[in-house]
């Protein structure tokens, strides 16, 4: 980082970027090192996390003799909100989806448990049972 960045973020040269990246999000960022040393990567939007504030970068990175030169890029506030809300709805969405697999499971397993018991009483599914006529 410049001397300029590293005083508005308050780091310190030397400083692994690991350490402030969002929580989650630390196979993203692998990914674009790693790909990063062979190839140029463009536009990576990588969450950082600042004095207790979330700042998204977009980061380019690009072989330099025997490493790696990031750069990165602000991305607005308003960017950086709707990002946010969007991961949150996200997260919100996945976890729905779980309570609608195991919720699924569930029925399923009713469904096959009352068969059962059907199957054991000598009944047929599907018709009506225990109607006497007078």
């Amino acid at each position: 980082m410049d001397t300029r960045a590293l005083r508005l973020l308050g780091v310190k040269a030397g400083q692994a970027v690991h350490a402030f990246v969002l929580p989650g999000v630390e196979a993203k960022l692998d990914a674009l090192l790693s790909q990063g040393i062979r190839i140029e990567m463009e536009d990576w939007e990588i969450p950082f996390l600042f004095a207790d504030k979330s700042i998204f970068v977009s980061v380019t990175s690009a072989p330099h003799g025997e490493g790696l030169l990031l750069t990165g890029q602000l991305i607005s506030e308003q960017f950086s909100q709707a990002f946010t809300q969007l991961n949150a709805s996200m997260q919100n969405f996945v976890k729905l989806n779980r309570q609608v697999i195991r919720q699924k499971r569930e029925l399923e397993q009713r469904h096959e448990e009352a068969k059962e018991r059907f199957a054991a009483n000598g009944a047929v599914p599907g018709t009506i049972h225990g109607c006497a006529r007078a």
